[in-house]
């Protein structure tokens, strides 16, 4: 009779746990289908995404958006706004893609994402599996993968000891009850002392060999979905996988074994652990398999993130009401229609075809920082994912590098001059490479006087022009559209002013700027009305005769 419960409560609880786990299931793919289509929103603290760089720090691309241009074009919001995955790794991928301006093979890329747009049942299968590696901050796993050696210096031979004589334990309870139950007992406080007490200087591996054995359990059963003739996903698992296809036992085992303490699994996987030592054991085996095929976990590592970043793309795109794939061409010039900066709500939408060397000009707040971001942007997004928010976008291969949002540095206690001249500089290196450059300069040299600025500022525009780049530069100074006229094509925003408001209609239109509005702003925000006589009294002396009268 107790035999009988005994079976029953077993099967009880593994028909439950089976129920729990198809009703969980249910619930994340119901989730996911209907977060398909929608921005992202970043859920994650400060340190979940500094965690989220690992895979960029530790392998970084040759070519590389370097921080300030990250920074200046605001890509930490784009990619907050794409970043639909579902896992760690997915994240860390995406992120290292947006900043590789060296991505090939996009042509693969976007037949991927069709088949992914196509096939919402198996990509929602998909989405589950990453589901279930999860995100966990600060999880070390590539630096596992490229570097499987423990953390701390481990007496793996005691181990194999302690769980030999716990095994041969249960032997003797066949032969003799009494001894076999005392021998399984003393075993059982002693494996359990030992585990405990050691658990704390393997926990690091122990995680993170679990992280990538939840990979390879979600990898296994992608490979079963059926992804069509055109990807070249399956592929890539069936041989990143082929050294990892036999360790079905040990993987479930070791995962078990760091479930959620309100798991009802973590009982019998607690008790087994504790009583086996099994996550010694299996973390263990894992680095040696590790150490045996770097090159397949790293394959798998990369094919995993990189299926998340086309979903992550797919939805992007459905969440945008302009969007088009770009045109890579091997011309000098860049050719946009309705192109729109991702980050602004009911953004206007801009047309052109630019030649090499441009200059913007336009009044406060007109628009011109906006569109050289939205430039800078879908570049970086064109080349990276194969997408644009625009109409139609055409361009060559490019290096985006950016001199914008400077500011002063308090800790190295560098002027706002100085980060200025050191963001220039670095500019004036990277055109010597071996890429072509896409180069946004936003009010350039702002941060000393009118004389050195006008003529540094010339200096280093007309320096640009004797290499095959890309040049936006965004200036209230229009002594440079005069003095830079045969060599810069003149483009400008303007407003328009009425007694009461500044209205701007945020449309890029040729030649240098014939309106400004500093003043007219000091009156609208209540300014004394002798500071705004005076003031369009110079302005307007200043105009017709280049000289200052103070009046």
């Amino acid at each position: 009779m107790i035999f009988i419960v005994f079976v029953a409560l077993f099967f009880g609880f593994i028909g439950f746990s089976i129920f729990r786990v198809k009703n969980h299931n249910r619930k994340v793919m119901r989730r996911v289908a209907a977060q398909y289509g929608q921005l992202a929103e970043w859920e994650g603290s400060l340190d979940d995404y500094e965690s989220m760089k690992r895979y960029f720090k530790v392998l970084p691309p040759q070519y590389a958006i370097d921080d300030q241009t990250w920074n200046d074009l605001d890509m930490d919001l784009v990619f907050k706004q794409i970043n639909l995955t579902q896992s760690s790794v997915g994240e860390e991928v995406l992120f290292r893609r947006l900043r590789d301006q060296n991505i090939s093979n996009l042509d693969q890329f976007e037949k991927d994402i069709n088949w992914l747009q196509d096939n919402e049942l198996e990509r929602t299968k998909i989405q589950r599996e990453m589901n279930r590696i999860g995100k966990k901050t600060n999880n070390q796993l590539i630096e596992l993968i490229l570097n499987p050696v423990f953390s701390n210096d481990i007496n793996f031979a005691l181990f194999t000891v302690l769980r030999s004589v716990a095994i041969l334990s249960l032997f003797i309870l066949f032969f003799n009850l009494e001894v076999g139950i005392m021998m399984i007992s003393l075993m059982f406080i002693v494996n359990n002392v030992v585990y405990y007490s050691k658990t704390g200087e393997i926990s690091k591996d122990v995680s993170r060999v679990s992280m990538l054995m939840d990979i390879i359990k979600a990898s296994k059963n992608i490979e079963k979905i059926e992804l069509g003739d055109d990807t070249h996903v399956k592929s890539r698992l069936h041989e990143s996988l082929k050294p990892f296809r036999n360790m079905g036992i040990a993987s479930s085992l070791a995962a078990a074994s760091l479930q959620s303490s309100t798991s009802e699994a973590m009982v019998l996987s607690g008790f087994l652990d504790g009583y086996f030592l099994i996550s010694f054991g299996a973390c263990r085996f894992m680095f040696k398999k590790i150490i045996d095929s770097h090159d397949e976990a790293l394959m798998l590592y990369e094919t995993i993130g990189y299926l998340e970043c086309a979903i992550a793309t797919a939805s992007y795109r459905q969440s945008q009401d302009t969007v088009c794939i770009p045109k890579v061409t091997e011309t000098s010039e860049i050719e946009f229609e309705n192109i729109k900066n991702p980050l602004v709500d009911e953004a206007i939408g801009n047309s052109h075809v630019f030649q090499s060397f441009n200059m913007i000009t336009g009044s406060n707040a007109s628009g011109k920082s906006t569109f050289v971001k939205a430039l800078g942007v879908n570049i970086l997004l064109g080349q990276t994912l194969n997408t644009c928010i625009a109409d139609s976008m055409s361009f060559p291969n490019v290096f985006v590098i950016t001199s914008m949002a400077i500011q002063d540095d308090i800790d190295s206690k560098e002027s706002y001059f100085v980060r200025e001249t050191k963001s220039l500089k670095r500019i004036l290196d990277q055109v010597k490479g071996d890429k072509r450059c896409f180069i946004v300069i936003d009010e350039i040299l702002k941060g000393t006087n009118t004389i050195e600025r006008i003529s540094s500022s010339y200096s280093v525009l007309d320096f640009l022009t004797n290499y095959s780049t890309f040049v936006c530069a965004a200036t209230h100074d229009l002594e440079l559209t005069e003095l830079l006229k045969s060599k810069y094509q003149n483009y400008h925003f303007k407003e328009t002013v009425t007694d009461r408001d500044i209205v701007f209609d945020y449309k890029l239109r040729e030649g240098p700027s014939d309106t400004r509005n500093a003043i007219k702003m000091l009156e609208y925000y209540g300014y004394e009305p002798s500071i705004i006589i005076k003031a369009n009294r110079m302005a307007d002396t200043f105009e017709k005769t280049r000289t200052w009268d103070t009046y």
